[in-house]
């Protein structure tokens, strides 16, 4: 099962937030493996929301440190025609007691030439994940190559992450394949705006049953910039209606929720 997270906005989103979000939640409702991964580079690391930070400014002499592993060992044997079921696993990092996993983001910090290589070995990564029996979820780069309908078509659910205005998908309403099909997270919502849930989904006809939103919550973000995520929905993951995070961990629940029936019904 191959689940996209893609944004029209770059930087503003939430598309690394909403993926770690559904992650989290996903995992708690299945037996499957989840694996979180990222088509893109950006300070965002998918790594930094399981590990604390770690500084690549400071000199190390651990030769490994040398050696480029997860997403950008990836495409390199898939540049090759060597990507086996058995070295993708090597590049996946399980969290502990948990079925929720991810792959390294890499070193390389060019985005451009990341995101390059990325595109021309597409193809053949969604077809290898397509023979996995995991949950894997992959962030991609704003790119709309991603949302013609031969890319778009390749996924079992892609999600559009939307920001809270009214140009959120501005490059993207006349795609009608993608705006019928999609499901749509708006993250870091606040239900003050006056770009509420209700008037985004009728501004845009976007079917009740295909959008939710994700509220902001500083705590959450420390704790995915700390390296705290899972610790942080184990905490919170119990809260009762008037706690501070309940809001939060209710919507991760929503999604997590139309995400599985999404994954289930085979829409």
């Amino acid at each position: 099962m191959i689940i996209g997270f893609w944004s029209e906005k770059p930087g503003r989103g939430s598309s690394t937030y909403n993926m770690i979000a559904a992650g989290l939640g996903v995992s708690e409702k299945c037996d499957k493996r989840v694996i979180l991964m990222q088509g893109k580079h950006d300070y965002n690391r998918i790594e930094y929301a399981f590990t604390p930070y770690d500084d690549e400014s400071v000199m190390k002499e651990d030769y490994g440190y040398y050696n480029y592993g997860g997403m950008d060992s990836i495409i390199n044997k898939l540049e090759n025609d060597i990507l086996t079921e058995k070295e993708f696993n090597k590049e996946i990092i399980a969290i502990r007691n948990t079925n929720l996993c991810y792959i390294l983001s890499g070193k390389v910090r060019n985005n451009p030439e990341f995101q390059g290589r990325f595109i021309k070995c597409y193809d053949k990564y969604i077809e290898f994940l397509k023979n996995s029996s995991d949950i894997c979820m992959i962030e991609l780069d704003n790119d709309l190559q991603y949302v013609d309908s031969e890319r778009f078509n390749k996924f079992d659910v892609f999600i559009v992450n939307l920001p809270q205005d009214i140009k959120s998908l501005h490059k993207i309403i006349k795609n009608k394949e993608v705006m019928g099909k999609a499901l749509f997270i708006v993250g870091n919502y606040d239900v003050n705006s006056e770009y509420n849930l209700n008037n985004i989904r009728r501004k845009y006809g976007i079917d009740e049953k295909r959008i939710c939103a994700i509220p902001y919550s500083v705590k959450f973000r420390d704790a995915v910039c700390s390296g705290r995520s899972q610790e942080f929905y184990e905490r919170h993951m119990e809260k009762r209606k008037g706690d501070s995070e309940y809001e939060f961990i209710r919507a991760v629940e929503s999604i997590s929720e139309l995400i599985m029936e999404r994954c289930l019904s085979g829409e």
